[in-house]
């Protein structure tokens, strides 16, 4: 009889210990379907964002934002090459 109290105590540690790794893993299932969620509605926002850009705005302000850099391209080569010695 003490066998076999002994026995049923050690299934059921065992089962209970199982149940825990099954709760972890309802867990990890929960969360990561939540991860889901939250990028689905970001990529269903971004593809809504990109359908309603006016393209004719954004390459305009594209060409003006290369211009402005080349701008400052040039303006930074010709200060890097001054020295001190073409001041004097």
């Amino acid at each position: 009889m003490t066998a076999m109290i002994a026995a049923l105590d050690q299934t059921l540690g065992d089962v209970a210990g199982k149940i825990g790794q099954l709760g972890g893993r309802q867990n990890i299932l929960d969360t990561i379907d939540t991860n889901h969620a939250s990028v689905s509605l970001a990529n269903r926002q971004t593809a809504l964002d990109l359908g309603q850009i006016d393209y004719g705005e954004a390459a305009t302000r594209l060409n003006s934002y290369t211009l402005a850099l080349q701008a400052t391209q040039k303006a930074y080569a010709k200060v890097s090459q001054l020295s001190l010695f073409d001041a004097i």
